[in-house]
């Protein structure tokens, strides 16, 4: 849940580092958490439709530091396949604990949504490799086994 706080800190951001152009923003970390601390940053993420790079950066607001990444939808996505490919969860995890702070045209809330799945482990075949309910890479036959019980 993103508090009052957090929304004031995001406006001064976007300002501040004149940010435009954005299709969503995603909040996570500790301050979505509510475990938030003095040495804790703001984690942001800016998505952008057809953006061809990915940038990041950090910035003070208020006496807070903003970590943030600027990215497009379809790079997101696309590493969201490779983690599921490679068995490693870290941003699967930043957007299944994530809130949207801005959503234009509710791609983000799809996303987010895509992600949680994703970060459940629900069974999923990805090229050879076949993943059962705890994410983990198993056999055909576990696969099987795990996922096609009705």
């Amino acid at each position: 849940m993103i508090n009052e706080n957090i929304k004031q800190y995001i406006d001064k951001f976007i300002k501040q580092e004149q940010i435009n152009n954005y299709i969503g923003i995603i909040v996570y970390g500790s301050y979505v958490r509510n475990m938030n601390n003095n040495l804790s940053d703001l984690d942001l993420m800016i998505i952008k439709d057809n953006y061809k790079t990915q940038d990041c950066g950090s910035c003070v607001v208020d006496g807070i530091r903003v970590e943030y990444f600027v990215e497009s939808l379809k790079t997101i996505y696309q590493k969201i396949k490779e983690e599921i490919q490679n068995n490693d969860p870290s941003h699967l995890t930043k957007f299944a604990t994530c809130s949207i702070y801005y959503d234009k045209e509710g791609k983000e809330t799809t996303k987010e949504n895509y992600s949680i799945q994703c970060e459940k482990h629900t069974c999923e075949k990805v090229g050879d490799k076949y993943f059962g309910k705890n994410g983990t890479i198993v056999s055909a036959e576990q696969y099987d086994l795990e996922c096609n019980k009705h």
